[in-house]
C-alpha cells in the first residue's frame, strides 16, 4: 500500500513540476510551424496571458490560423495545472481550397466536392444514376491538386446528391490510391481491410497489404467463437444475431483470411475490434 501511495504522490509531483514550466508558444514558434505547412504570409496575432493566435495566408489563396493555449490537466475532479496546447484549422482549410478548386477544374462533371467540416471529413455528392464515371473524374481532379499528401485516407465517401435526410447513407466511394470507383460493397471492403491494416500495426508493427478477394453473408451461428459474452453492439449497428454476419475475405502473401463487421471484446474487456483470422486479438500483448 506505502510503494502504491508513493507511486501516486510521484506521479502527481512529475505532471506538476511539468505543467509549471509550462508557456504558450510564442509568435516565432507558431510562424516556424506554419512554414511546415507550406508557403504562407504572416497576417496578424491575436493573443492575452493565456493564448496566442497567429493567422497566415497560404499561397494557394485561403487563411488559416495556429493556437497556442494552456490546457488544464484534471484528474478524477482534481486540478494539476496546465499544459502547453496547440491547435489549428489548416488542414480543414486546405481540403476546403482544394475541393473547391476541383470543383471548378471540372465545370461539367454531375459529381462534386460538398462543404468539409471542421473535422476534414471530406465527400463527394453524386447522382446515382450517373456514378462510376463522375466519381473517378472528380476524385482524380482532387488528387491533382493534394500534392502535400495531406489526405491519408484510402477512400473517400460518397452520397447521393438527392438524399436530404439529416444522416445519410454512403452508398460508393472513390478509391484514392488506384483511382477507381468502388460500389457500396467494396467501399464497405476497403473500411474492413483498413482495419486489418491498423490491427497489423498494432501487432507486428508494420503495415499490411491486404488484396480484397469476395463478400458473402452469414448467420452468426456460422462462427462459433463469437460468443455472447464476447459479442460487443454499438449504438446504430446491426445486430448480428437479427441481422447476420457481413464477411469480407482477403489475402495477404498468398494466404486467405477473412474479417467480419461483428465489434467483440478484447481479452482485457476495454478494447473492441472486428471479429477477423489474421489476427485474433491485436491488443493482447
Amino acid at each position: 500500500m506505502k510503494k502504491l501511495i508513493s507511486a501516486i504522490l510521484l506521479s502527481v509531483f512529475c505532471v506538476t513540476l511539468f505543467s509549471s514550466c509550462g508557456h504558450i508558444a510564442s509568435l516565432r514558434t507558431l510562424k516556424m510551424q506554419a512554414r511546415h505547412n507550406g508557403k504562407c504570409k504572416y497576417l496578424r496575432c491575436d493573443e492575452d496571458e493565456n493564448s496566442r493566435t497567429a493567422y497566415f495566408e497560404d499561397e494557394l489563396g485561403f487563411e488559416y490560423h495556429i493556437t497556442s493555449y494552456m490546457s488544464d490537466i484534471s484528474i478524477d475532479g482534481a486540478s494539476f495545472g496546465s499544459v502547453p496546447s496547440t491547435t489549428s484549422n489548416y488542414e480543414s482549410e486546405y481540403f476546403k481550397c482544394l475541393c473547391g478548386k476541383a470543383n471548378e477544374a471540372e465545370p461539367d462533371c454531375t459529381a462534386k466536392f460538398g462543404e468539409v467540416d471542421d473535422y476534414s471529413q471530406i465527400k463527394i455528392y453524386a447522382d446515382p444514376n450517373d456514378m462510376s464515371e463522375s466519381v473517378v473524374t472528380i476524385g482524380k481532379a482532387f488528387k491533382k491538386l493534394e500534392k502535400r499528401k495531406e489526405y491519408t485516407n484510402s477512400t473517400i465517401p460518397v452520397y447521393d446528391k438527392n438524399d436530404t435526410s439529416e444522416y445519410p447513407e454512403q452508398i460508393a466511394a472513390f478509391g484514392y490510391e488506384d483511382e477507381v470507383f468502388l460500389d457500396k460493397n467494396a467501399a464497405d471492403a476497403q473500411y474492413y481491410l483498413d482495419r486489418i491494416n491498423d490491427y497489423s500495426n498494432m501487432y507486428y508493427r508494420k503495415s499490411a497489404k491486404p488484396s480484397y478477394s469476395r463478400h458473402e453473408h452469414k448467420t452468426l451461428k456460422a462462427f462459433p467463437d463469437i460468443t455472447d459474452d464476447k459479442l460487443s453492439t454499438l449504438l446504430g449497428k446491426p445486430d448480428p444475431k437479427v441481422e447476420g454476419v457481413e464477411v469480407y475475405y482477403f489475402t495477404i502473401d498468398g494466404e486467405e483470411y477473412f474479417i467480419t463487421n461483428v465489434l467483440i471484446y478484447d481479452k482485457s474487456y476495454q478494447n473492441t475490434f472486428f471479429y477477423n483470422n489474421y489476427i485474433t486479438d491485436p491488443y493482447d500483448r
